[in-house]
């Protein structure tokens, strides 16, 4: 859990939307410390999809839910 909030507090730091392509850079890097590299990566593809691309996606369905019905 610690890793976890250090990683939310350096994803900051990159310019990018969401963090993209540092934060699964950091991911692995932290994490592969505990673990080895492919448990770290198939981790952090779990992760971010339900951390950020997850997200989207139930936002777009609503969105479209939404727009759906103002017609």
């Amino acid at each position: 859990m610690a890793l976890s909030a250090f990683l939310g507090m350096l994803k900051v730091f990159a310019p990018l939307p969401g963090g993209a392509g540092g934060t699964e850079v950091l991911f692995i890097i932290l994490f592969s410390i505990f673990t080895n590299q492919i448990v770290a990566t198939s981790t952090m593809i779990v992760w971010r999809f339900v951390s950020f691309y997850m997200i989207m996606l139930i936002g777009f369905v609503f969105y479209m839910t939404y727009k759906l019905k103002m017609r």
